[in-house]
């Protein structure tokens, strides 16, 4: 698609929310003879003025006679009402943990199905990541994802890594003398490595002189806000179900069990991050943005937010366990443009998810809006990496944004990418049961250790449910 200079004035946001799923009249049509789709996801309002934005740009230049309504909501009323309401929307967000169960009850429109005129091929999906076009294939005679016929098109690849305050970090390698210094956008540091960096970050932040002198004298300060189980297993050569066997649990693995415990071990030994109770009082993202933390984690699509904050930030690979092999790997989210089988325009709605997840323009407003690494490849490791057509320079952060392209790539023999752990599973029970069975462990009432032997029957009697109509 050609590309076209624009501007026009956002809709309120308050209207994302409140869009009617009505598709016109009974024939699918607008006031004005126009074909009507409905398009529902979720998003930050940041998110959404970005798809704003890019639907009102479809909406105007598109050739097939299409209208498309926009309705947003959060995440969480997002995934309460998509399994009620999907026949009511043409294209929708399909999240990756969701992909497997609605692909094989039969709820999602084949892509690459012959029988539509606009069928997506090989040809248009080959300047795209593999795995973001490969995480939406399924096979129905294996019952298996990852291979077979097309359901989605990407929405994005999100790998989520940790972000530090560059200014208080800065901050703190000034009043340390240079004991502190700031770390390698692209060398992982070792559990032990980064725990020892954290505490010395720490020790800093905990001194009533450096309070004072940033201001922040009665504030709880911490060096880091969380840290995500996904990457400390898999960084530390483990997963959470076998390797030879997806419905067997892993969780006793000593691999898994060490990586819970260095999470544990962040607040309960070392002090550097929040209790459980604190952390639920003050959410890591919140805590980071109001410069109490100098690590958290991010995605790509919170760049946008980020760039409105009042200090520098960047980006550094997640930690790699201190077992031999051990690769610092990221978890990668991916959400999916699919289109509902009941749909009464399904080429018209692919034309839509094309232009969306494939169109150049697309691809390079999303980057240039803060909201996603390019789909397609060769645009992320040039031109996103690059910062070419962002002029403001507070829009060029991270400035470490490589990082990003290397997580997904694989092309850094030290930094990696993995789909989330519910991805690989029909249901998403399992993984967040586990979750939130791990509260003895994080107030130090159990080892991790202690924890799996208790609870591993329970995840895998979630995973056998999981997989009962398999």
């Amino acid at each position: 698609m050609k590309r076209y200079l624009f501007s026009f004035l956002l809709m309120p946001v308050l209207a994302l929310g409140i869009i009617l799923p009505a598709c016109g009249g009974d024939d699918g049509l607008t006031e004005d003879g126009k074909i009507s789709l409905t398009f529902y996801g979720w998003g930050s309002l940041d998110e959404q003025e970005n798809y704003t934005e890019l639907v009102n740009y479809y909406n105007e230049h598109n050739t097939m006679n299409v209208r498309v309504r926009y309705r947003a909501v959060d995440e969480t009323s997002f995934n309460s009402t998509l399994s009620t309401t999907v026949r009511n929307y043409d294209v929708f967000y399909m999240p990756d943990y969701s992909f497997y169960y609605y692909v094989s009850a039969g709820r999602l429109q084949r892509l690459d199905d012959p029988s539509l005129t606009n069928h997506v091929t090989s040809e248009e999906t080959e300047p795209i990541w593999d795995k973001a076009i490969n995480m939406y294939r399924y096979d129905s005679s294996t019952q298996t994802i990852g291979t077979g016929a097309l359901y989605g098109l990407p929405k994005d690849l999100g790998p989520y890594t940790l972000v530090y305050n560059k200014d208080l970090l800065n901050q703190i390698v000034e009043f340390s003398n240079g004991s502190v210094s700031l770390p390698s956008g692209s060398v992982p540091m070792t559990f032990t490595e980064l725990t020892n960096y954290l505490v010395s970050i720490q020790n800093v932040l905990d001194n009533p002189d450096f309070k004072e002198e940033i201001g922040k004298t009665g504030t709880d300060l911490y060096a880091i806000s969380s840290y995500e189980i996904m990457p400390a297993v898999y960084s530390n050569n483990s997963d959470f179900y076998k390797a030879d066997n997806p419905r067997e649990s892993n969780i006793t693995d000593k691999n898994f069990t060490d990586a819970i415990q260095f999470i544990a071990d962040l607040n309960l030994e070392y002090g550097v991050m929040p209790d459980a109770s604190k952390q639920t009082a003050s959410d890591g993202f919140n805590r980071f943005l109001s410069g109490n933390c100098v690590f958290t984690n991010m995605g790509p699509w919170d760049m946008k937010t980020f760039w409105a904050s009042n200090f520098d930030f960047d980006i550094i690979p997640v930690a790699k366990g201190d077992v031999e092999g051990a690769k610092s790997t990221a978890w990668v989210g991916s959400v999916a443009y699919c289109i509902s089988p009941t749909s009464r325009h399904k080429e018209e709605a692919l034309d839509f998810i094309k232009f969306l997840a494939l169109d150049e323009y697309s691809n390079r407003e999303f980057y240039e809006l803060g909201q996603a690494v390019p789909n397609i490849e060769e645009m992320a490791k040039t031109d996103f990496v690059n910062d070419v057509g962002i002029s403001d320079e507070s829009h060029k952060r991270p400035e470490n944004k490589k990082l990003f392209v290397d997580i997904i790539s694989g092309d850094n023999p030290e930094i990696n990418g993995k789909n989330r752990a519910a991805y690989y599973c029909p249901s998403p029970n399992p993984y967040n049961n586990l979750l939130s069975s791990l509260t003895n462990v994080w107030t130090g009432e159990e080892t991790a250790a202690e924890w799996a032997s208790r609870y591993n029957s329970t995840f895998q009697a979630d995973l056998d449910t999981a997989y009962r109509y398999f």
